[in-house]
């Protein structure tokens, strides 16, 4: 499993103007560090091989700027955290979700043995939600221009978790 993702494309200041250089950012994410290599290589052969075919003075500069590795879950951290979500926000509330691939650097602290939960806040009207569940559409993501979360909601929904992770994770400590 990849996902490529277009950020940016700049070239050029006038349509009639054929630009001396263009430059695109991409996000490159994977489940595995093998697929993410196999992916590069893939996408700098394609630019490569572009730019000879279409005649370009010089092969094209492509620079890897920041990497992140995958977001894993502590699965006994998920599992103690699931309490305290569930009791705060109730059962039906905290859903297990399959894998997916945030662009998340804190994938560094993963990397140095820190035990990890990312989880997603849900912050939606609730009539749009059931509307959109009903009609097998989605709701606009945070990554989306059209993003808009019920602001008050999110906030304490956001709050609520945040408190009951932290009151679990700091219980442990003697005061």
């Amino acid at each position: 499993m990849a996902v490529v993702t277009v950020g940016y494309i700049r070239a050029g200041t006038k349509n009639n103007i054929i630009p001396d250089e263009a430059e695109f950012g991409i996000t490159v994410r994977t489940f595995k560090a093998d697929v993410r290599k196999q992916i590069l290589a893939a996408i700098t052969r394609i630019i490569k091989a572009e730019a000879l075919a279409g005649g370009a003075p010089k092969e094209p500069l492509i620079e890897h700027l920041e990497s992140t590795d995958s977001v894993y879950n502590d699965p006994a951290l998920a599992e103690r955290l699931r309490v305290p979500l569930e009791a705060a926000l109730g059962k039906q509330n905290v859903i297990t979700e399959g894998p997916i691939t945030p662009s998340e650097d804190y994938a560094f602290f993963i990397e140095q043995g820190v035990p990890s939960l990312y989880f997603s806040l849900g912050g939606a009207d609730p009539q749009k939600y059931a509307e959109t569940r009903a009609a097998g559409t989605m709701l606009p993501s945070n990554h989306s221009p059209y993003f808009a979360p019920d602001v008050d909601l999110a906030l304490r929904t956001g709050i609520k978790a945040e408190v009951a992770v932290l009151r679990n994770l700091l219980s442990g400590f003697s005061q």
